[in-house]
């Protein structure tokens, strides 16, 4: 069963948003990455079948049914999620819908946290990184790659509610 959950743990969710700017126009990239976050809440909104159990909901499931369900699966998920469906995915791209065949996988063998995102960012798994005590990632990511590059050197930002991404040369900050 976790095999099977794991491969989704890691939602990488890329968003490009441009404005104006002085009169040009500006490109950000933005990277998200959540652990525990099912594709199918994303994509297809609330389950029916964990909202109706018990085990899962602490309230009045029939309050729970009139704020998130609807038969629609559009507008299931984006009363799940309206930041997502009513902002991100309008100014950007989500990846991640099994259902159009758009996966995103790792090809690491360990399917938890750290060794995940060090994939996502690096392009590559790295038998090395697999735990999630491991040091400072040997190596070099695409945030630390663009900073290095001729116009983007200091604009490169990251912020991360874990302290295990926080130190590296891009400026992250653990929020």
């Amino acid at each position: 069963m976790m095999k099977k959950i794991l491969p989704f743990l890691l939602v990488l969710v890329m968003v490009q948003m441009a404005f104006a700017q002085k009169g040009k126009k500006q490109m950000n990239v933005i990277i998200v990455s959540i652990d525990g976050l099912r594709w199918k809440e994303i994509f297809q909104g609330a389950e029916k079948q964990l909202m109706a159990n018990k085990k899962y909901i602490s309230q009045d499931s029939s309050d729970v049914f009139k704020k998130y369900w609807s038969e629609d699966q559009l507008e299931r998920r984006s009363k799940l999620m309206p930041f997502v469906w009513g902002n991100l995915a309008k100014a950007g791209q989500l990846y991640g819908n099994r259902e159009l065949g758009n996966n995103v996988n790792v090809k690491n063998t360990y399917w938890f946290s750290y060794p995940g995102r060090s994939e996502n960012l690096t392009g590559y798994p790295d038998p090395k990184v697999n735990s999630n005590d491991y040091p400072d990632n040997p190596n070099k990511n695409i945030l630390e790659f663009i900073d290095q590059q001729k116009g983007y050197k200091g604009k490169v930002v990251a912020f991360a509610s874990w302290d295990a991404v926080a130190g590296s040369s891009t400026g992250t900050e653990t929020v």
